[in-house]
């Protein structure tokens, strides 16, 4: 899930502190270590071991999915802060009187419009259904994923008009 700034929105995850997320990995990792030690001196039961150490294990996996959403939103935040960076750049250097673009310009505006782009090679002779994919960054990609809505709504309309189908029926003379 994504909010407005083009960042990854974690909910209420997005409060914590990363530190404190840390903090309680470790003290997680302490308590599994200790719990197999315990384990291993036959201080414990085979099964309040296991018992004890999936519930730690479970906690485990959720504090390490915490961290790595913060860790990809601060690659994000820094993503898109080099961005911004880039298309400033591009503006304060752009003359609009010009009348026509030459490569370096369109090489770099490519390069503010299309985050990705990935040609697929063929294979054994045959064509992938979808050779190129591409995807481009926030404000672009919205706008044209809703031109290719509109444009795809335009022609089932005319599909529509075109198969409009008469009706074959008759009224009946049974009464």
């Amino acid at each position: 899930m994504q909010n407005g700034s083009n960042f990854p929105h974690f909910g209420e995850n997005a409060k914590i502190d990363f530190s404190e997320v840390k903090d309680k990995l470790k003290i997680n990792q302490e308590k599994q270590s200790k719990l197999t030690d315990a384990y291993l001196e036959n201080l414990l039961g085979e099964d309040v071991y296991r018992e004890k150490n999936s519930s730690l294990r479970d906690e485990e996996e959720s504090l390490k999915k915490l961290l790595a959403g913060y860790e990809l939103r601060e690659i994000e935040r820094e993503r898109s802060e080099g961005y911004i960076n880039r298309v400033k750049e591009f503006l304060d250097g752009y003359d609009d009187s010009k009348e026509k673009i030459d490569f370096a310009t369109k090489k770099k505006l490519a390069g503010l419009l299309f985050k990705n782009i990935k040609i697929a090679s063929c294979l054994g002779g045959r064509l992938p259904q979808k050779r190129i994919s591409f995807s481009l960054f926030a404000p672009f990609n919205f706008l044209f994923l809703e031109t290719e809505r509109k444009s795809q709504c335009q022609k089932n309309q005319k599909l529509i008009k075109i198969c409009q189908k008469k009706s074959t029926s008759v009224p009946s003379d049974v009464r």
